[in-house]
Formats: structure tokens, sequence, C-alpha cells
């Protein structure tokens, strides 16, 4: 898979131009995880830049429009003059917009309906859970940190393992990919993302929540996972309580609880009393090049192949379908390595993959990101 992609040029200037007041304006001012620019900026690489109320990122030949505006109320025409002059600075391709509403011609492109589900910072656990989530704290002891450990590692392959094995809710590749890009978006988003922990009296990690602290006003849940290996009933209850009284710590008035995206993750949310707020629509499209190029370039390959990895991993975010990998046009070209075994004992996995040491192909992007999703490389 490609190296991520570097961000293009054109949006710089506005980025600069508004400098530190646009960070302060997205902070202020964001009403969905989608406005953190700590987040979108570590998840995509790519250059962020505001025109109007609405904010874009856009890097290669892609550009993604958050039609939530910062300030005001939603308009087709407001949004639409923004995405023109978005697009001719930038020369994009590849598009995706999301908003509680979207521009008519983008109507045949829209690819997903959703609502964003949010919780007062001044709930308490519903009484129901009461007693569940203090025996749960009996048992685990919970911190907070921007480090992502081996013991998270192995948690997130654990649960990502029962997905794929359909022992979990389905989780669409782009989704995985986003946990693939968890240890580099903590590293880079400057503290504003942090892993909420439940360890028991060994220290074994029983459940993690990734959480963004960015907005003013809110605390995001970004993604989760428990363990079946080291399982303590309701420890994921317990670091939503824990999550709560974190965001009124913080002088945050909610919790931004994300999508409803599947019935099991709807129904752990509603049990807590999330509520509906913004509607969703998400829309993908291809434009024509406002600069008469393909996003061609002088090594044979194209902008569209480099970018491949940073959309599925920025749209993970989003929930955008990602885009097939596709195969860079050079000598040597680039595969996916496909030679690939997993073993799996007490919860634990391990990868062992055959070589060819004489061959036609290149499988060294793919190696770069294999060896970064895994603790020791023999």
């Amino acid at each position: 898979m490609p190296e991520r992609a570097t961000p293009r040029r054109q949006p710089s200037a506005p980025m600069d131009a508004e400098g530190t007041d646009m960070r302060a304006r997205l902070r202020a001012l964001a009403r969905v995880p989608e406005h953190s620019l700590p987040l979108m900026t570590a998840l995509s690489g790519g250059a962020p830049f505001c025109i109007g109320p609405y904010f874009f990122l856009a890097a290669e030949d892609w550009l993604m429009a958050v039609a939530y505006p910062l300030e005001g109320r939603y308009a087709d025409t407001t949004f639409e003059a923004s995405l023109e002059e978005a697009l001719d600075r930038t020369g994009a391709t590849a598009c995706w917009a999301i908003g509680p509403s979207l521009p008519s011609r983008l109507a045949a492109h829209i690819v997903d309906r959703d609502r964003y589900h949010v919780l007062p910072a001044s709930a308490d656990p519903p009484q129901r859970l009461r007693g569940p989530v203090a025996r749960a704290a009996a048992q685990l002891r919970v911190t907070e940190g921007t480090v992502f450990t081996p013991e998270h590692r192995r948690l997130w392959a654990e649960f990502l393992g029962r997905v794929q094995r359909g022992e979990a809710g389905s989780m669409a590749p782009h989704v995985a990919a986003l946990y693939a890009r968890t240890p580099e978006a903590l590293a880079e988003a400057g503290g504003s993302l942090r892993l909420l922990d439940a360890r028991d009296g060994e220290g074994r990690l029983a459940a993690c929540l990734l959480l963004d602290y960015a907005p003013e006003n809110f605390v995001s849940y970004v993604l989760g996972a428990h363990s079946r290996s080291h399982a303590v009933p309701h420890a994921s209850d317990l670091l939503f309580a824990a999550m709560l009284e974190r965001a009124r710590q913080a002088g945050k008035r909610f919790l931004h609880l994300g999508l409803g995206v599947n019935e099991g993750i709807l129904r752990f949310k509603r049990k807590w009393g999330a509520r509906p707020s913004f509607p969703y629509l998400m829309a993908q499209w291809t434009e024509t090049s406002r600069r008469g190029s393909s996003a061609a370039r002088g090594d044979g390959s194209s902008a569209a192949d480099d970018g491949n990895v940073i959309r599925d991993l920025a749209l993970a975010f989003l929930r955008a379908p990602a885009e097939a990998p596709k195969i860079i046009d050079d000598r040597p070209r680039s595969r996916p390595f496909a030679m690939l075994w997993r073993v799996e004992k007490d919860g634990r996995t391990s990868w062992v993959g055959g070589t060819a040491h004489f061959f036609c192909h290149s499988f060294e992007p793919s190696f770069r990101r294999l060896f970064r999703e895994v603790d020791h490389v023999l």
C-alpha cells in the first residue's frame, strides 16, 4: 500500500493567511467531530483551510468538504460558492462532502445517511447501569494517556480479529484503517487525542476508548474496543462513566458520540441516554480536473495512487467508501503483498509471510504499512 500522500501546496496559502486564527476559530466554533483540526489533519495529512464558514482538507488530487457551517445555518448557495472556490484552488478530482444537507447536484452521489448522537456532559449514568459500573470500578483502574503501547495494539488486533471472523458487528475496511492509523494520529495530534484505558489488577487492558478533546465545547468519542481475553463485565460502561466525568472536569458542555453506524453501536449509545442531533449526508463524486491534468507525475505514478491510503484513513472518520487500491504504473511496479498467513493463539496474533527474492514487482509499500502495525519483525 502506498505511503501517505504529501499534502498539495495550493491550500497552504489560505491556511497561512488565517494562521493561528483558523485553529482558534475551529476550536471555538466546532459543531461536529470533523471540525477538529488536530484530529482531521492527523488522520488525513491533508492541508486544512476555510472558505467562508466551511472547512476543507486537501492533498494530492482529493478534497474533503465539511458542509456543517462554523457559523450560521447551512445554505446551498453559500456552500456551493465555497466548494467551487475550493475546487478551483486545489484542482481536486476525487471529492467528498458531508453535511446536514447538500446541493441538489450532489443528490445522485449521496452514499450514506445517518445522524450524529450527543450526550450532555451533565448526564449521570442511567440508574440501571450504576450497579454494574460500580462493580466494574471495583475490578478495574481507569487511566488516560497519549501513548499507544503494544497492549493497545494487541487489543485493537483482538477486536478487529473478532470483526473479521463475524463475531462482532461488521466493519468497513476504511474503518479498520482508522484503527490501524491510531498510533500515528495520537503522535501527531499534539495531545488533544487521548486513550481512556480500563486495566485489571494485573495491569491487563480490558477496554479502551480513543477520545478527542480539541473542540472547546465537546469531547468526541472516536472509537474503542473491549477485550474478551481479559474480559471484565461492563468495562466499556465504566469508561463511558469516566468519559462523562472527565468531560465535565475539562469544562465541556456535551459528548459527541458520533454516528449510529449500526444497530449494536446505536443501542449502546442509546442506553446511555444519547439523543440524535444533526442529520448526516455523505456524497462522493469525481470532478473534471480544473488544471487540465490527470495529476500525472514525472515518476510515472499518479496522485490518485499515493492518495489512496490517505483517503482511506481520513475517510474512515467521514465513513466514505474507500477506493480499491490501484497499482502504480512504474518500474518496478508496486503490488500489494498477499503471501501472508495469520496465526492466532491465546488472543495474540502472528503473521507469517513468504518472500520472493527475484521478482519483477516491489512489495516495499506493503511492507512499510505492515511493519508499522506489528510489535516485532523477524
